[in-house]
Protein backbone atom coordinates (compact mmCIF):
# COMPACT_ATOMS: atom_id res chain seq x y z
CA UNK A 1 0.00 0.00 0.00
CA UNK A 2 1.23 3.17 -1.14
CA UNK A 3 2.25 5.61 1.56
CA UNK A 4 1.73 9.21 1.51
CA UNK A 5 3.43 12.38 3.56
CA UNK A 6 1.10 13.82 5.81
CA UNK A 7 -0.81 17.01 5.23
CA UNK A 8 1.06 19.88 7.13
CA UNK A 9 -0.73 23.34 7.28
CA UNK A 10 0.15 26.67 9.35
CA UNK A 11 -1.88 29.81 9.31
CA UNK A 12 -1.09 33.35 10.78
CA UNK A 13 -2.63 36.07 10.89
CA UNK A 14 -1.86 40.12 10.97
CA UNK A 15 -3.88 41.80 12.99
CA UNK A 16 -3.23 45.36 12.50
CA UNK A 17 -3.72 44.95 7.99
CA UNK A 18 -7.22 44.17 9.23
CA UNK A 19 -6.84 40.44 10.37
CA UNK A 20 -5.46 38.99 7.24
CA UNK A 21 -4.99 35.19 7.14
CA UNK A 22 -2.35 33.85 5.75
CA UNK A 23 -1.95 30.24 5.12
CA UNK A 24 1.24 28.00 4.42
CA UNK A 25 0.50 24.14 3.69
CA UNK A 26 1.50 20.92 2.16
CA UNK A 27 -1.49 18.61 1.06
CA UNK A 28 -1.46 15.31 -0.50
CA UNK A 29 -5.07 13.47 0.44
CA UNK A 30 -6.68 16.37 1.61
CA UNK A 31 -9.47 17.71 -0.76
CA UNK A 32 -11.20 20.90 0.23
CA UNK A 33 -15.04 20.26 0.05
CA UNK A 34 -16.66 23.21 -2.27
CA UNK A 35 -16.30 26.13 -0.10
CA UNK A 36 -15.82 30.53 -0.87
CA UNK A 37 -13.73 32.97 0.88
CA UNK A 38 -15.80 36.45 2.32
CA UNK A 39 -11.83 38.03 0.79
CA UNK A 40 -9.80 37.29 -2.25
CA UNK A 41 -7.93 34.36 -2.47
CA UNK A 42 -4.26 35.25 -3.42
CA UNK A 43 -1.59 32.89 -3.49
CA UNK A 44 1.36 30.80 -5.16
CA UNK A 45 1.88 27.09 -5.68
CA UNK A 46 5.71 26.46 -4.50
CA UNK A 47 5.55 23.15 -5.44
CA UNK A 48 3.65 20.00 -7.17
CA UNK A 49 -0.21 20.73 -8.71
CA UNK A 50 -3.26 21.45 -7.58
CA UNK A 51 -6.13 20.47 -9.08
CA UNK A 52 -9.68 22.83 -8.46
CA UNK A 53 -13.15 23.34 -9.86
CA UNK A 54 -14.11 27.35 -10.33
CA UNK A 55 -16.98 28.74 -12.13
CA UNK A 56 -18.10 25.55 -13.10
CA UNK A 57 -14.30 24.97 -15.08
CA UNK A 58 -11.61 22.58 -14.00
CA UNK A 59 -8.16 24.58 -13.47
CA UNK A 60 -4.55 23.21 -12.80
CA UNK A 61 -1.86 25.06 -10.85
CA UNK A 62 1.97 24.30 -11.23
CA UNK A 63 4.84 25.45 -9.48
CA UNK A 64 5.27 29.32 -9.56
CA UNK A 65 1.67 30.14 -10.91
CA UNK A 66 -0.47 32.93 -9.12
CA UNK A 67 -3.88 32.24 -7.75
CA UNK A 68 -6.50 34.98 -7.90
CA UNK A 69 -9.60 34.44 -6.60
CA UNK A 70 -12.48 36.59 -6.37
CA UNK A 71 -14.55 36.70 -3.07
CA UNK A 72 -17.54 34.64 -3.01
CA UNK A 73 -16.80 32.51 -5.84
CA UNK A 74 -17.48 28.92 -4.96
CA UNK A 75 -14.22 26.24 -5.01
CA UNK A 76 -12.61 23.04 -4.43
CA UNK A 77 -9.29 22.47 -4.45
CA UNK A 78 -6.60 18.88 -4.29
CA UNK A 79 -3.42 17.42 -5.36
CA UNK A 80 -3.84 16.62 -8.78
CA UNK A 81 -1.50 13.55 -7.98
CA UNK A 82 -1.59 12.66 -4.54
CA UNK A 83 1.59 11.09 -4.60
CA UNK A 84 3.20 14.40 -5.26
CA UNK A 85 1.05 16.69 -3.85
CA UNK A 86 1.31 20.36 -3.56
CA UNK A 87 2.98 23.19 -1.54
CA UNK A 88 1.32 26.79 -1.65
CA UNK A 89 1.05 30.06 -0.10
CA UNK A 90 -1.99 32.32 0.02
CA UNK A 91 -3.65 35.33 1.83
CA UNK A 92 -7.38 36.28 1.67
CA UNK A 93 -7.72 39.87 2.17
CA UNK A 94 -10.66 41.51 2.70
CA UNK A 95 -12.27 43.74 -0.06
CA UNK A 96 -12.14 46.80 2.09
CA UNK A 97 -8.34 46.20 2.22
CA UNK A 98 -7.70 45.77 -1.57
CA UNK A 99 -9.94 48.64 -2.05
CA UNK A 100 -7.59 50.79 -0.16
CA UNK A 101 -4.82 49.38 -2.47
CA UNK A 102 -6.60 50.48 -5.35
CA UNK A 103 -7.35 53.94 -3.92
CA UNK A 104 -4.10 54.93 -3.81
CA UNK A 105 -3.22 53.79 -7.52
CA UNK A 106 -5.94 54.46 -9.50
CA UNK A 107 -7.92 57.91 -8.33
CA UNK A 108 -10.43 57.68 -10.67
CA UNK A 109 -11.40 54.40 -9.49
CA UNK A 110 -13.88 53.21 -6.83
CA UNK A 111 -14.91 50.02 -7.72
CA UNK A 112 -13.30 46.67 -6.60
CA UNK A 113 -11.72 44.42 -9.03
CA UNK A 114 -11.75 41.56 -10.47
CA UNK A 115 -10.03 38.54 -11.38
CA UNK A 116 -11.17 36.88 -14.65
CA UNK A 117 -8.63 34.42 -14.71
CA UNK A 118 -7.72 32.51 -11.42
CA UNK A 119 -4.58 31.13 -12.68
CA UNK A 120 -1.69 32.73 -14.02
CA UNK A 121 1.86 31.58 -15.50
CA UNK A 122 3.35 34.97 -14.08
CA UNK A 123 6.76 34.26 -12.15
CA UNK A 124 8.03 37.88 -11.81
CA UNK A 125 4.39 38.41 -9.52
CA UNK A 126 4.79 34.93 -8.06
CA UNK A 127 8.25 36.17 -6.33
CA UNK A 128 7.10 38.92 -5.68
CA UNK A 129 3.91 37.06 -3.58
CA UNK A 130 6.57 34.78 -1.75
CA UNK A 131 8.45 38.15 -0.61
CA UNK A 132 5.63 39.72 0.82
CA UNK A 133 4.41 36.70 2.33
CA UNK A 134 7.88 36.16 4.21
CA UNK A 135 7.78 39.98 5.05
CA UNK A 136 4.18 39.50 6.35
CA UNK A 137 5.26 36.56 8.40
CA UNK A 138 8.39 37.69 9.65
CA UNK A 139 8.71 41.55 10.21
CA UNK A 140 7.76 43.54 13.20
CA UNK A 141 7.39 47.15 11.19
CA UNK A 142 4.06 48.11 10.46
CA UNK A 143 5.89 50.53 7.54
CA UNK A 144 7.82 47.62 6.07
CA UNK A 145 4.42 45.22 6.12
CA UNK A 146 2.16 47.94 4.91
CA UNK A 147 4.65 49.12 1.66
CA UNK A 148 5.70 45.70 0.51
CA UNK A 149 1.76 44.63 0.31
CA UNK A 150 0.41 47.89 -1.28
CA UNK A 151 3.64 47.65 -4.01
CA UNK A 152 3.06 43.99 -4.84
CA UNK A 153 -0.50 43.71 -4.64
CA UNK A 154 -1.18 46.97 -6.57
CA UNK A 155 1.59 45.47 -9.19
CA UNK A 156 -1.09 42.24 -9.21
CA UNK A 157 -3.94 44.58 -9.83
CA UNK A 158 -2.46 46.81 -12.95
CA UNK A 159 -1.24 43.12 -14.81
CA UNK A 160 -4.71 40.66 -13.81
CA UNK A 161 -7.37 42.74 -13.06
CA UNK A 162 -9.99 44.16 -14.78
CA UNK A 163 -12.83 46.75 -13.66
CA UNK A 164 -15.48 45.20 -15.75
CA UNK A 165 -17.87 42.62 -13.92
CA UNK A 166 -19.50 39.53 -15.35
CA UNK A 167 -23.82 41.11 -16.16
CA UNK A 168 -25.63 38.75 -13.10
CA UNK A 169 -28.56 36.97 -14.42
CA UNK A 170 -31.54 38.52 -12.73
CA UNK A 171 -34.40 35.89 -13.62
CA UNK A 172 -36.85 34.91 -11.11
CA UNK A 173 -35.37 31.80 -10.29
CA UNK A 174 -32.43 33.26 -9.47
CA UNK A 175 -34.68 35.91 -7.32
CA UNK A 176 -36.29 33.13 -5.29
CA UNK A 177 -32.34 31.78 -4.52
CA UNK A 178 -31.55 34.68 -3.09
CA UNK A 179 -34.27 35.01 -0.67
CA UNK A 180 -33.63 31.41 0.08
CA UNK A 181 -29.66 32.05 0.41
CA UNK A 182 -30.83 35.33 2.68
CA UNK A 183 -33.16 32.87 4.84
CA UNK A 184 -30.11 30.84 5.88
CA UNK A 185 -27.80 33.22 6.59
CA UNK A 186 -30.33 34.91 9.03
CA UNK A 187 -31.27 31.46 10.23
CA UNK A 188 -28.03 29.48 10.30
CA UNK A 189 -28.12 28.08 13.72
CA UNK A 190 -31.51 26.18 13.07
CA UNK A 191 -32.22 22.83 11.73
CA UNK A 192 -33.82 24.48 8.44
CA UNK A 193 -35.93 21.99 6.78
CA UNK A 194 -36.92 21.49 3.16
CA UNK A 195 -40.48 21.92 3.89
CA UNK A 196 -39.49 25.36 5.66
CA UNK A 197 -37.89 26.68 2.51
CA UNK A 198 -40.64 25.65 0.32
CA UNK A 199 -43.15 27.63 2.68
CA UNK A 200 -40.98 30.90 2.29
CA UNK A 201 -40.10 30.99 -1.20
CA UNK A 202 -42.96 29.55 -2.92
CA UNK A 203 -41.51 26.57 -4.87
CA UNK A 204 -41.81 23.16 -4.30
CA UNK A 205 -38.98 21.41 -2.38
CA UNK A 206 -37.70 19.61 -5.87
CA UNK A 207 -37.88 23.11 -7.51
CA UNK A 208 -36.21 24.67 -5.26
CA UNK A 209 -33.12 22.40 -4.79
CA UNK A 210 -32.55 23.07 -8.45
CA UNK A 211 -33.13 26.63 -8.44
CA UNK A 212 -30.64 27.21 -5.73
CA UNK A 213 -27.94 24.53 -7.02
CA UNK A 214 -28.22 26.22 -10.28
CA UNK A 215 -27.49 29.65 -9.17
CA UNK A 216 -24.89 28.94 -6.25
CA UNK A 217 -23.50 25.51 -7.63
CA UNK A 218 -24.10 23.54 -4.14
CA UNK A 219 -26.97 22.62 -2.00
CA UNK A 220 -28.92 24.67 0.51
CA UNK A 221 -27.60 22.58 3.06
CA UNK A 222 -24.33 22.70 2.47
CA UNK A 223 -24.72 26.06 2.31
CA UNK A 224 -25.85 26.23 5.28
CA UNK A 225 -22.64 24.17 6.38
CA UNK A 226 -20.76 27.08 5.09
CA UNK A 227 -21.95 29.66 6.42
CA UNK A 228 -22.13 28.06 10.28
CA UNK A 229 -18.26 27.37 9.70
CA UNK A 230 -17.76 31.18 8.71
CA UNK A 231 -19.71 32.21 12.07
CA UNK A 232 -17.49 29.55 14.02
CA UNK A 233 -14.03 31.24 12.69
CA UNK A 234 -14.97 34.48 14.63
CA UNK A 235 -16.14 32.25 17.42
CA UNK A 236 -12.57 30.31 17.76
CA UNK A 237 -10.69 34.36 17.54
CA UNK A 238 -13.12 35.39 20.44
CA UNK A 239 -12.18 32.42 22.51
CA UNK A 240 -15.44 30.56 23.18
CA UNK A 241 -14.75 26.64 23.75
CA UNK A 242 -14.98 24.16 20.52
CA UNK A 243 -17.55 22.23 22.29
CA UNK A 244 -19.93 24.77 22.97
CA UNK A 245 -19.45 26.22 18.94
CA UNK A 246 -20.06 22.94 18.01
CA UNK A 247 -23.36 22.70 19.71
CA UNK A 248 -23.94 26.65 19.23
CA UNK A 249 -23.75 26.21 15.49
CA UNK A 250 -26.02 23.15 15.01
CA UNK A 251 -23.64 20.31 14.32
CA UNK A 252 -24.06 17.19 15.97
CA UNK A 253 -20.99 17.35 18.14
CA UNK A 254 -17.46 18.75 18.54
CA UNK A 255 -15.98 15.83 16.01
CA UNK A 256 -18.72 16.49 13.29
CA UNK A 257 -17.65 20.34 13.39
CA UNK A 258 -14.14 19.26 13.66
CA UNK A 259 -14.29 16.95 10.09
CA UNK A 260 -16.27 19.58 8.83
CA UNK A 261 -14.41 22.34 9.89
CA UNK A 262 -11.40 21.12 8.19
CA UNK A 263 -12.26 20.01 4.87
CA UNK A 264 -13.67 24.11 4.61
CA UNK A 265 -10.60 25.33 5.80
CA UNK A 266 -7.92 22.74 5.58
CA UNK A 267 -6.88 23.01 9.29
CA UNK A 268 -8.93 21.31 12.42
CA UNK A 269 -10.47 24.37 14.54
CA UNK A 270 -7.97 23.76 17.20
CA UNK A 271 -5.00 24.13 15.45
CA UNK A 272 -6.74 27.21 13.66
CA UNK A 273 -7.38 29.13 16.81
CA UNK A 274 -4.17 28.02 18.56
CA UNK A 275 -2.23 29.73 16.20
CA UNK A 276 -3.82 33.53 16.83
Amino acid sequence: MEQYKANQANCIRVEDMGGLELFKAFYTTHAFSRHWHDGYGIGVIEAGCEVFDYRGDKHYASPFNVILMNPGVIHTGQAAKQELGWNYRIMYPHPELIRKVVEQVREDQVALPHFPNPVSADQDSAGGLLRLFDVLAESTSVLERESVFLITVAEIIRKHATFIYPNPEWSANNIVAEHIREYIENYYFRNISLAELSMISGKSQFHLLRIFQKRFGLPPHTYQTLIRIRRAKNLLLEGKPISEIALDMGFADQSHFTRLFKRVVGITPYHYCSNF
